[in-house]
């Protein structure tokens, strides 16, 4: 929570974006009716379109790595590989690497 971002972004983004929606009553509005299932994938491409103008943009590799899913019963109903492939722990380690700046 003390990390500063001074390319932008914030902490609890994806926090943020889940809350700031109104996807649950999008489910709820559909769930008897059989659109459940659509009003999931709905939800979780505009969760990752929400955090990812949330993600931290130190080294822009956050914002387009979603990977929304939706199950239904233990069974994948929905998977869209994300737009950006994720780093690898040494990508990672090499950007972090280069320091943080801690704002209190």
């Amino acid at each position: 929570m003390d990390l500063r971002h001074p390319h932008g972004g914030q902490a609890k983004f994806l926090e943020t974006a889940l809350h700031s929606g109104n996807s649950f009553a999008a489910i709820a509005a559909t769930i008897l009716d059989g659109g459940g299932r659509q009003a999931m994938v709905d939800a979780v491409e505009k969760l990752d379109d929400d955090s990812a103008s949330l993600t931290p943009k130190e080294a822009t590799v956050l914002a387009r790595s979603g990977h929304p899913t939706v199950t239904d019963q233990g069974a994948t109903v929905y998977d869209r590989a994300p737009e950006v492939p994720r780093l690898s722990e040494a990508e990672l380690r090499a950007i972090h690497s280069r320091g943080v700046t801690i704002h209190k």
